[in-house]
Order: structure tokens, then sequence, then C-alpha cells
């Protein structure tokens, strides 16, 4: 059930992208025999369209097939140049063939006798062909430069900076989970120190789309602690904030014998949650970050503090449990007004459990 729910939410997002990179390549791409050949004929805008849904299906296969785990560990330039030459080479391809395609149909003449003539000849010598190969080379560069600094900056943090969405802060109210994977300094054979990066590290890279098919936005990493955060509608909607933590338990029990060969144990995690209001703005100067800043944050790292304490694996807040409709899959435990260290206010508390686990 799990995992039929995970897919049909992943299969959502993905055909969102797939939308929208197949509504810009069409676009870009008429867009380009509009700004060289204006209004004047057919034909240029039937090549274009044509190049463009090539060009949509070409990113739709390198993104969602091609570009696995092991591509997004290299470095940025190495990464941009990968993806980059890969559009360029084929896009390039495909536009010499069409082109040739296509005057063969208009012409009704042969392969060779498009090639060789005197008219296609001078179309790739003198004419637009070089610069639509210009064009397509600015916006693949454009595209996987942005694409990749999104990812890097953070989901939309790119275009926030862009937009200049925080320069003035702004109050939010934001539901924030603090999700805490064990430390293998506790376990018996503690990993060396680029093991323990790495452990965390591929743990991350293993739960992050499921944490994105549940509209999370990953705000930061500290240490063994992953903090994500939602808008109130879209982490209260379908219980997404609650479900997020066992579809990321059940998919590190899934490769619990690639954990356990690799590092001699299984990883185990514990999670907090809280809703308030915080303060989301952009900070500093040479390095400027968008943070949030609020008391929601310090309770709920206090509320994980309760975890172990309580040897609990999930803990919400009363405050936040009573806005969501809860799926009757799990059930709750009420854990009583709990004081928290450092905080003058008290806050009820709540263990939530799955009934069973049916793993489909």
């Amino acid at each position: 059930m799990f995992y039929n729910f995970s897919m049909t939410r992943e299969n959502s997002r993905r055909s969102k992208q797939r939308y929208w990179i197949i509504v810009l390549s069409v676009s870009l791409s008429l867009l380009y025999a509009v700004l060289v050949d204006g209004f004047t004929q057919i034909f240029p805008y039937i090549n274009t369209f044509i190049i463009g849904l090539f060009i949509s299906f070409l990113i739709l296969f390198f993104e969602f097939f091609l570009y696995k785990n092991y591509l997004k560990r290299l470095n940025f330039i190495l990464i941009l140049f990968i993806r980059t030459t890969y559009y360029l080479v084929f896009i390039t391809g495909f536009m010499f063939t069409e082109l040739i395609v296509a005057r063969m149909i208009r012409d009704k003449a042969s392969f060779s006798a498009v090639l060789f003539s005197p008219e296609f000849q001078n179309y790739l010598a003198n004419e637009d062909f070089k610069l639509a190969i210009v064009y397509a080379f600015i916006l693949i560069l454009t595209f996987n430069f942005m694409r990749q600094m999104n990812a890097k900056l953070g989901q939309g943090n790119f275009w926030n900076f862009i937009l200049g969405r925080y320069v003035i802060p702004v109050n939010q109210e934001r539901i924030f989970m603090f999700l805490k994977i064990d430390d293998p300094d506790e376990k018996e054979k503690p990993l060396s120190d680029l093991d323990y990066f790495t452990y965390f590290n591929d743990i991350f890279f293993d739960i992050t789309d499921l944490i994105l098919n549940r509209y999370g936005e990953i705000y930061e990493y500290v240490d063994n602690v992953l903090v994500i955060s939602w808008p109130p509608q879209k982490g209260i909607r379908n219980s997404n904030c609650i479900r997020v933590f066992f579809e990321v338990l059940y998919a590190l029990k899934e490769n619990q014998f690639k954990y356990s060969e690799k590092y001699g144990f299984i990883p185990e995690i514990a999670a907090a949650l809280h809703i308030g209001e915080a303060i989301r703005g952009e900070i500093g100067d040479v390095k400027t970050a968008i943070i949030f800043n609020g008391d929601v944050l310090n309770t709920t790292s206090r509320i994980l503090e309760q975890c172990s304490k309580l040897q609990k694996q999930l803990l919400v807040s009363q405050i936040l449990l009573d806005r969501i409709n809860l799926s009757n899959i799990y059930y709750t435990t009420d854990l009583g007004i709990m004081e928290l260290r450092g905080k003058k206010e008290r806050i009820q508390l709540y263990s939530i459990e799955e009934r069973e686990f049916q793993h489909v």
C-alpha cells in the first residue's frame, strides 16, 4: 500500500515536470522560427515544432532515465559539461537529419540529392544552421545551469534569490520536521570520518525523492539531523508530513542489506513534527542564505530530544495533530503535557505509529 501510493505521488510530480519540459521546449523552438523567419511561411514552424518535440523527449529521457545517482554525485562543472554536451550532440544530429528529411518530403527528392544540393549546402554554410546551433547551445547551457543551481541551493531557492522574494523578511506559518538518523559512533564498530560522512550522504540520496514526492522542502542538514519544511496546506493534505516519515522508514528497511553490507548496521530514525510562525528572509552579504528563524524550530528540536527519552520514533505536537485528518492506518498515543528543555511553556505531545505494515 505504501509503495503504490508513493509511486502515485511520484508519478504526479514527474508528470507535471514532463508537461512543462514539453511546453517550454516546443515554445522556445517556435520562438526561434518567429525571430529568424517571421510569419512569411509555414515550413520553418513545422520544422521547429518537430525539433522542439524531439528536444523535450531527449530531455525527459536523460532526466528521468540516464541521470541517476552516480551522475548526481559528480562535481558541478563535470555534470554541466556532460549534460550540455549530451544535449548539443543529439540535438545537432537530429536538426541536421530533420532538415534533410523535411526537404526530401517537400521537394520529393532523394536523401543524397537534398544533402548535396546547392540550396542545402548554402543553408549549412551561410544561412541559419549555425545560428540555430548557437541558439540551441545557449538555451541548453542556461537550462542545465539553472537546473543544477536550483538543486544545489534547494527547491525554489534559486528563483527566490533571482526574484528577491525574501530580501524583505516575511512571517510564514510552516510545518517543520526534524528527522534524526542514528549516530554511527554509538554502534559497536564506529565508522571512520570518511565513512561517517558517506553513510549520511547515502541515506540522504536514498530518501530525497520520497520527501519531494510529499511536497517537503529540505531546509538544511545539521550533522545527523535533516530539517524538512512544508507550507501548512501541503504538509497537512493527505497527512503528507506524517506519511513521509513512514515512507522513509520503510525505504531504509528495503535497503537494509545494502547498509548492513557496507557499514555493518541498519540505519534507524526518529522524528519530531511541529507547526508555528517563522521569519523567512535573506541573510548575509558575501555568503547569502535564505533562512528560517523562530521559536518553532527550537521547539521542534526540543521535541526531537524526547524521542530517545520516551523511546518513540515519531512525536507530534497537539497543535499540529489537531489540524490533520489522520488516516485510520495510524494510531496515536497521548503522552501528556511535557516540559521541554529550555522552554517555559509546556506542550502536549503524541506518538504516532502504523497499525500494521503492508508491503506491496
